[in-house]
Protein backbone atom coordinates (compact mmCIF):
# COMPACT_ATOMS: atom_id res chain seq x y z
CA UNK A 1 0.00 0.00 0.00
CA UNK A 2 2.81 2.73 0.83
CA UNK A 3 4.54 1.46 -2.54
CA UNK A 4 1.05 2.37 -3.95
CA UNK A 5 0.74 5.49 -2.21
CA UNK A 6 4.19 6.62 -3.20
CA UNK A 7 3.31 6.18 -6.98
CA UNK A 8 -0.13 7.59 -6.92
CA UNK A 9 1.26 10.78 -4.85
CA UNK A 10 3.87 11.14 -7.79
CA UNK A 11 1.12 10.72 -10.71
CA UNK A 12 -1.49 13.27 -8.92
CA UNK A 13 1.73 15.36 -8.55
CA UNK A 14 1.89 16.35 -12.42
CA UNK A 15 -1.03 18.16 -11.99
CA UNK A 16 0.24 20.99 -10.12
CA UNK A 17 3.58 21.18 -11.49
CA UNK A 18 4.85 23.07 -14.84
CA UNK A 19 6.66 21.44 -17.63
CA UNK A 20 9.64 23.29 -19.24
CA UNK A 21 11.20 22.75 -22.65
CA UNK A 22 14.94 20.79 -23.21
CA UNK A 23 17.45 20.34 -25.95
CA UNK A 24 20.91 19.50 -26.07
CA UNK A 25 23.96 21.51 -26.92
CA UNK A 26 22.90 22.45 -30.36
CA UNK A 27 21.59 19.60 -32.31
CA UNK A 28 21.22 20.52 -35.80
CA UNK A 29 18.33 19.27 -37.98
CA UNK A 30 19.64 19.44 -41.37
CA UNK A 31 17.98 16.03 -42.94
CA UNK A 32 15.26 17.33 -45.00
CA UNK A 33 13.40 13.98 -44.65
CA UNK A 34 13.11 14.30 -40.82
CA UNK A 35 12.02 18.10 -41.25
CA UNK A 36 9.39 16.35 -43.74
CA UNK A 37 8.21 14.16 -41.37
CA UNK A 38 7.84 16.83 -38.37
CA UNK A 39 5.84 18.84 -41.11
CA UNK A 40 3.89 16.02 -41.79
CA UNK A 41 2.08 15.62 -38.01
CA UNK A 42 -0.73 18.06 -37.54
CA UNK A 43 -0.94 21.32 -35.67
CA UNK A 44 -3.05 19.65 -32.67
CA UNK A 45 -0.76 16.12 -32.63
CA UNK A 46 2.44 17.78 -32.40
CA UNK A 47 1.14 19.90 -29.61
CA UNK A 48 0.31 16.41 -27.77
CA UNK A 49 3.56 15.28 -28.64
CA UNK A 50 5.68 17.94 -27.49
CA UNK A 51 3.63 17.66 -23.83
CA UNK A 52 4.53 14.31 -24.37
CA UNK A 53 8.61 14.63 -24.53
CA UNK A 54 8.06 17.71 -21.99
CA UNK A 55 6.80 15.52 -18.95
CA UNK A 56 8.80 12.75 -20.19
CA UNK A 57 12.17 14.59 -20.26
CA UNK A 58 11.67 17.35 -17.32
CA UNK A 59 9.66 15.34 -15.16
CA UNK A 60 10.66 11.58 -15.55
CA UNK A 61 13.98 11.69 -15.89
CA UNK A 62 13.89 10.71 -19.44
CA UNK A 63 16.97 13.33 -20.27
CA UNK A 64 19.42 11.63 -18.76
CA UNK A 65 18.66 8.25 -20.96
CA UNK A 66 17.94 10.26 -24.03
CA UNK A 67 20.70 12.59 -23.87
CA UNK A 68 23.33 11.20 -21.32
CA UNK A 69 24.16 7.78 -20.22
CA UNK A 70 21.19 6.27 -18.25
CA UNK A 71 20.30 3.11 -19.40
CA UNK A 72 16.62 2.60 -18.57
CA UNK A 73 14.35 5.01 -17.58
CA UNK A 74 10.09 5.23 -17.16
CA UNK A 75 6.87 6.73 -16.40
CA UNK A 76 3.89 5.76 -15.16
CA UNK A 77 0.57 6.84 -15.43
CA UNK A 78 -3.11 5.82 -14.65
CA UNK A 79 -4.61 5.07 -18.02
CA UNK A 80 -8.18 4.24 -16.58
CA UNK A 81 -9.39 5.40 -12.99
CA UNK A 82 -8.34 2.50 -10.64
CA UNK A 83 -12.03 2.51 -8.99
CA UNK A 84 -15.17 4.75 -8.74
CA UNK A 85 -13.68 6.98 -5.87
CA UNK A 86 -10.91 7.87 -7.94
CA UNK A 87 -11.32 11.75 -9.20
CA UNK A 88 -10.67 12.46 -13.20
CA UNK A 89 -8.13 14.48 -12.58
CA UNK A 90 -5.58 10.90 -11.53
CA UNK A 91 -5.92 10.70 -15.61
CA UNK A 92 -2.19 11.66 -16.70
CA UNK A 93 -3.21 13.19 -19.43
CA UNK A 94 0.00 14.71 -21.42
CA UNK A 95 0.83 11.19 -21.20
CA UNK A 96 -1.87 9.04 -21.59
CA UNK A 97 -2.92 11.49 -24.65
CA UNK A 98 0.64 12.12 -25.78
CA UNK A 99 0.93 8.88 -26.16
CA UNK A 100 -1.82 7.82 -28.16
CA UNK A 101 -0.94 10.56 -30.30
CA UNK A 102 2.80 9.62 -30.47
CA UNK A 103 1.67 5.94 -31.88
CA UNK A 104 0.40 7.40 -34.53
CA UNK A 105 3.82 8.93 -36.08
CA UNK A 106 6.40 6.23 -34.81
CA UNK A 107 6.68 4.76 -37.47
CA UNK A 108 8.14 8.19 -39.18
CA UNK A 109 10.80 8.30 -36.44
CA UNK A 110 13.32 5.18 -35.87
CA UNK A 111 15.73 4.81 -34.16
CA UNK A 112 19.20 2.80 -34.03
CA UNK A 113 19.86 3.83 -30.45
CA UNK A 114 16.71 3.68 -28.47
CA UNK A 115 13.99 1.51 -27.96
CA UNK A 116 10.63 3.65 -26.71
CA UNK A 117 7.74 1.43 -25.32
CA UNK A 118 4.83 0.76 -23.21
CA UNK A 119 4.42 -1.87 -20.86
CA UNK A 120 1.57 -2.45 -18.56
CA UNK A 121 2.64 -1.77 -14.65
CA UNK A 122 -0.06 -3.03 -12.99
CA UNK A 123 -3.09 -3.28 -14.87
CA UNK A 124 -5.55 -4.06 -11.89
CA UNK A 125 -4.81 -0.67 -11.06
CA UNK A 126 -5.03 0.24 -14.58
CA UNK A 127 -1.24 1.67 -14.16
CA UNK A 128 0.89 1.86 -17.48
CA UNK A 129 4.74 2.26 -17.79
CA UNK A 130 6.39 4.14 -20.82
CA UNK A 131 9.74 3.07 -21.33
CA UNK A 132 12.91 4.30 -22.82
CA UNK A 133 15.74 2.28 -23.34
CA UNK A 134 19.34 3.45 -24.61
CA UNK A 135 20.68 0.29 -26.11
CA UNK A 136 24.83 1.32 -25.77
CA UNK A 137 24.23 2.51 -22.26
CA UNK A 138 22.10 -0.66 -21.71
CA UNK A 139 24.71 -2.91 -22.87
CA UNK A 140 27.44 -1.78 -21.50
CA UNK A 141 26.01 -1.75 -18.00
CA UNK A 142 24.53 -5.50 -18.24
CA UNK A 143 28.32 -6.55 -19.40
CA UNK A 144 29.79 -4.83 -16.69
CA UNK A 145 27.86 -6.63 -14.40
CA UNK A 146 27.08 -9.94 -16.56
CA UNK A 147 27.77 -12.18 -13.28
CA UNK A 148 25.30 -10.86 -11.23
CA UNK A 149 22.85 -10.57 -14.67
CA UNK A 150 23.41 -14.60 -15.61
CA UNK A 151 23.49 -15.52 -11.94
CA UNK A 152 19.57 -14.64 -12.40
CA UNK A 153 18.54 -15.06 -15.46
CA UNK A 154 20.86 -18.15 -16.37
CA UNK A 155 24.37 -18.46 -17.35
CA UNK A 156 23.13 -18.18 -21.77
CA UNK A 157 21.77 -14.32 -20.84
CA UNK A 158 23.48 -11.85 -22.78
CA UNK A 159 22.70 -7.88 -23.11
CA UNK A 160 21.84 -8.33 -26.74
CA UNK A 161 19.45 -11.05 -26.43
CA UNK A 162 17.59 -8.91 -23.91
CA UNK A 163 17.74 -5.89 -26.47
CA UNK A 164 15.90 -8.15 -28.93
CA UNK A 165 13.33 -9.64 -26.44
CA UNK A 166 12.36 -5.54 -25.60
CA UNK A 167 11.74 -5.13 -29.53
CA UNK A 168 9.74 -8.06 -29.70
CA UNK A 169 7.03 -6.89 -27.67
CA UNK A 170 8.43 -8.41 -24.27
CA UNK A 171 7.94 -6.46 -21.22
CA UNK A 172 11.36 -4.98 -19.37
CA UNK A 173 10.55 -5.78 -15.67
CA UNK A 174 8.20 -8.34 -15.63
CA UNK A 175 9.97 -10.88 -19.03
CA UNK A 176 13.15 -9.62 -19.49
CA UNK A 177 14.50 -9.17 -15.84
CA UNK A 178 11.94 -11.40 -14.06
CA UNK A 179 11.07 -8.75 -11.64
CA UNK A 180 14.59 -9.02 -9.93
CA UNK A 181 14.57 -5.12 -7.96
CA UNK A 182 18.44 -5.87 -7.83
CA UNK A 183 18.98 -6.13 -12.31
CA UNK A 184 16.07 -3.51 -12.21
CA UNK A 185 18.20 -0.81 -9.85
CA UNK A 186 21.53 -1.67 -12.04
CA UNK A 187 19.57 -0.59 -15.07
CA UNK A 188 18.14 2.41 -13.98
CA UNK A 189 21.49 3.60 -13.40
CA UNK A 190 21.45 3.46 -9.42
CA UNK A 191 24.82 1.24 -9.30
CA UNK A 192 25.12 -2.25 -7.98
CA UNK A 193 25.62 -1.30 -4.26
CA UNK A 194 22.29 0.71 -3.91
CA UNK A 195 20.30 -1.70 -5.70
CA UNK A 196 22.34 -4.42 -3.31
CA UNK A 197 21.28 -3.32 -0.15
CA UNK A 198 17.49 -2.69 -1.37
CA UNK A 199 16.67 -6.39 -2.38
CA UNK A 200 17.82 -7.42 0.47
CA UNK A 201 15.92 -5.10 2.44
CA UNK A 202 12.84 -6.05 0.31
CA UNK A 203 13.97 -9.77 0.64
CA UNK A 204 13.84 -9.39 5.20
CA UNK A 205 11.12 -7.22 4.86
CA UNK A 206 8.86 -9.61 2.75
CA UNK A 207 9.54 -12.77 5.33
CA UNK A 208 9.08 -10.90 8.45
CA UNK A 209 6.26 -9.15 7.58
CA UNK A 210 4.89 -12.64 5.47
CA UNK A 211 3.65 -11.70 2.72
CA UNK A 212 1.98 -13.92 -0.12
CA UNK A 213 5.65 -13.58 -1.97
CA UNK A 214 7.63 -14.86 1.41
CA UNK A 215 10.81 -17.04 0.08
CA UNK A 216 10.32 -20.61 0.63
CA UNK A 217 13.59 -20.41 2.92
CA UNK A 218 14.08 -18.45 5.54
CA UNK A 219 17.02 -15.98 5.22
CA UNK A 220 19.19 -15.99 7.27
CA UNK A 221 21.13 -12.71 8.74
CA UNK A 222 24.44 -11.73 7.03
CA UNK A 223 27.90 -12.50 9.01
CA UNK A 224 28.01 -9.58 11.90
CA UNK A 225 23.96 -9.27 12.51
CA UNK A 226 22.69 -11.02 14.88
CA UNK A 227 18.99 -11.37 13.59
CA UNK A 228 17.08 -10.06 10.16
CA UNK A 229 15.71 -7.50 12.58
CA UNK A 230 19.12 -6.00 12.99
CA UNK A 231 20.02 -6.60 9.37
CA UNK A 232 17.22 -4.68 8.27
CA UNK A 233 17.74 -1.66 10.24
CA UNK A 234 20.97 -1.36 9.78
CA UNK A 235 20.13 -1.32 5.54
CA UNK A 236 17.33 1.13 6.62
CA UNK A 237 19.49 3.47 8.18
CA UNK A 238 22.27 3.56 4.93
CA UNK A 239 19.69 4.07 2.86
CA UNK A 240 17.98 7.14 4.62
CA UNK A 241 17.73 10.72 3.03
CA UNK A 242 18.99 12.41 0.43
CA UNK A 243 16.78 10.94 -2.52
CA UNK A 244 15.13 13.87 -3.70
CA UNK A 245 17.92 15.92 -3.02
CA UNK A 246 16.66 19.53 -4.72
CA UNK A 247 13.61 18.70 -5.96
CA UNK A 248 11.63 21.62 -6.66
CA UNK A 249 14.92 24.29 -7.39
CA UNK A 250 15.90 23.44 -10.33
CA UNK A 251 13.74 22.99 -13.67
CA UNK A 252 14.55 19.70 -14.52
CA UNK A 253 13.62 16.64 -11.88
CA UNK A 254 16.82 14.51 -10.53
CA UNK A 255 17.31 11.43 -10.95
CA UNK A 256 15.57 9.89 -8.31
CA UNK A 257 16.86 6.49 -6.09
CA UNK A 258 17.48 5.36 -2.73
CA UNK A 259 21.18 5.28 -1.79
CA UNK A 260 23.66 4.63 0.57
CA UNK A 261 25.54 8.13 0.46
CA UNK A 262 28.63 7.30 2.22
CA UNK A 263 29.72 4.63 -0.49
CA UNK A 264 32.32 5.56 -3.12
CA UNK A 265 29.93 4.53 -5.82
CA UNK A 266 27.05 6.15 -4.87
CA UNK A 267 29.46 9.02 -4.65
CA UNK A 268 30.44 9.30 -8.36
CA UNK A 269 26.98 8.70 -9.37
CA UNK A 270 25.27 11.29 -7.96
CA UNK A 271 27.87 13.83 -9.07
CA UNK A 272 27.82 12.82 -12.50
CA UNK A 273 23.56 13.37 -12.82
CA UNK A 274 24.63 16.61 -10.80
CA UNK A 275 26.73 17.50 -13.41
CA UNK A 276 23.91 15.93 -16.23
CA UNK A 277 21.40 18.05 -14.54
CA UNK A 278 22.82 21.42 -14.59
CA UNK A 279 23.33 20.87 -18.05
CA UNK A 280 19.92 19.80 -19.22
CA UNK A 281 18.79 23.19 -17.07
CA UNK A 282 21.04 25.03 -19.25
CA UNK A 283 19.12 24.14 -22.32
CA UNK A 284 15.90 24.42 -21.26
CA UNK A 285 14.78 27.46 -23.29
CA UNK A 286 15.43 26.31 -26.40
CA UNK A 287 12.53 27.00 -28.69
CA UNK A 288 12.30 23.79 -31.24
CA UNK A 289 12.22 20.96 -28.56
CA UNK A 290 10.56 18.90 -29.85
CA UNK A 291 13.04 18.93 -33.01
CA UNK A 292 15.89 18.59 -30.87
CA UNK A 293 14.64 15.52 -28.35
CA UNK A 294 13.38 14.00 -32.26
CA UNK A 295 16.71 14.40 -33.68
CA UNK A 296 18.60 13.01 -30.72
CA UNK A 297 16.28 10.03 -30.66
CA UNK A 298 16.53 9.50 -34.46
CA UNK A 299 20.62 10.28 -34.53
CA UNK A 300 23.12 7.08 -35.74
CA UNK A 301 26.03 8.58 -34.20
Amino acid sequence: MDKFLKLFGRLFDRFYRGVVMISWLGLCLTSSLYSMSVDAIPQRDREDINRLFYQLVMRDQFGYTLFCNKPVSFANYFSAPPDESFPFLCFDYPLQRGWKVWKKYDYLFDSKKFILVENDYLPTLHIRAIVLVNKEAFVNVVNANLPIFRSILGNEATPEQMITDLLSGKDLVKDVLRGNHLLEGIVYGYGVHNPILFRRREEILTYLEGSEMVPLIKPLPNMGFESLEEECEWISQRLEGGAFEGYFLLPVDPVEMVFDADHPETKAILDTYRKERLQLCELINQPNFLELALARFTSSD
